[in-house]
């Protein structure tokens, strides 16, 4: 019975993996990187706690300042993961 419930936890976050990254993706577009990559990093705990962290990358990235990086990080950061108790890390690759 327990491991039911894992696989059913897992596949829920998953949904929420999956939701988030293609809405992340949708706000990059908007903002000119199209074909952007997109990387997830996933930490689980013993307590159930877990821990992301996304890496972007795309060649216009590279090539903005120190600011224009921060100014876009700030904005995608206002795309919510689902679950409010997990951290997320926004970082450029």
């Amino acid at each position: 019975m327990r491991e039911f419930n894992k696989r059913n936890i897992d596949k829920f976050y998953e949904e929420m993996e999956e939701e988030y990254i293609a809405v992340l993706r949708e706000e990059l577009l908007e903002k000119g990187y199209r074909n952007a990559g997109i990387t997830m990093t996933k930490i689980f705990y013993e307590n159930g706690s877990r821990e992301y962290t996304v890496r972007l990358h795309h060649k216009k990235m590279c090539k903005l300042g120190e600011r224009e990086r921060e100014i876009l990080l700030d904005e995608l950061s206002q795309v919510k993961f689902a679950d409010s108790e997990c951290k997320l890390y926004l970082k450029f690759l």
